[in-house]
């Protein structure tokens, strides 16, 4: 009996945005691929699609973390690939509730899975700074500047069915992004960089130029509380000269 290749996955991280501030806090804006053996699998706007290891369209590289090697057969790791990425294609694309690293968790999760338990036991676990942001983010939404979360995320392939589509067939039963090879990867902007040191600034600077939308409630409640403290203040004065 042929004896199964071994196949090693990485996840490739990438910034999103000027990173360099927030990452030393274990935060920021990333992108993630899961590299098995010579692809490398994302999710984006337009559905799941594949590309060349290490090279997301438009967003720089910053790391490259190796996770674990597992010993399956290149259809069953295919077939896997294709259930995870059917499942995600039912829904639209969200930076904080359903993103690439979302994606990338559910597939590295579920091959670890099918590989049995002593993959799991030498398996690495994901870092949580890689989508540690899109948690608190999607917690306190607020503190997201509303320019956040319409950052631009690197594009589906070239042909492939979008989650719109995906939604419309039922679980995206069209789905054939991994068939063939030679995908030409669609053009798209390039990331915003912020010049005043990142996301860390633009959520915590003093300077007012700092565009940082506050839901009126905050406002209204804080109005309510000082207008109590005053008539309470007044109150007890009154009492006083009686």
């Amino acid at each position: 009996m042929p004896s199964i290749p071994k196949t090693e996955i990485h996840l490739n991280v990438y910034d999103l945005v000027d990173n360099n501030n927030l990452y030393v806090y274990g935060l920021g804006i990333y992108h993630s691929g899961l590299q098995i053996g010579g692809t490398e699998y994302t999710f984006g706007r337009e559905g799941a699609f594949e590309h060349e290891p290490k090279k997301a369209p438009a967003v720089p590289l910053r790391d490259s973390i190796f996770l674990a090697t597992i010993e399956l057969p290149r259809d069953r790791i295919v077939s896997i690939v294709d259930e995870v990425s059917k499942e995600f294609n039912t829904q639209k694309y969200h930076l904080l509730n359903r993103n690439c690293n979302h994606y990338a968790k559910a597939l590295y999760e579920r091959i670890i899975d099918r590989c049995g338990r002593i993959a799991k036991e030498k398996s690495t676990p994901i870092p949580g700074y890689v989508n540690r942001m899109a948690w608190l983010g999607s917690k306190f939404r607020c503190l997201i500047p509303p320019d956040i979360i319409n950052t631009a995320v690197p594009s589906s392939a070239e042909g492939t069915e979008t989650a719109d589509e995906a939604s419309s067939t039922g679980a995206g039963s069209k789905f054939s992004a991994f068939q063939g090879s030679g995908r030409s990867l669609s053009a798209r902007e390039e990331p915003k960089k912020s010049s005043s040191g990142g996301l860390f600034n633009s959520m915590f600077s003093k300077d007012q130029s700092q565009d940082i939308e506050i839901p009126a409630y905050y406002e209204d409640s804080a109005e309510s509380r000082r207008e109590r403290m005053l008539k309470a203040a007044e109150k007890r004065m009154s009492s006083k000269t009686d």
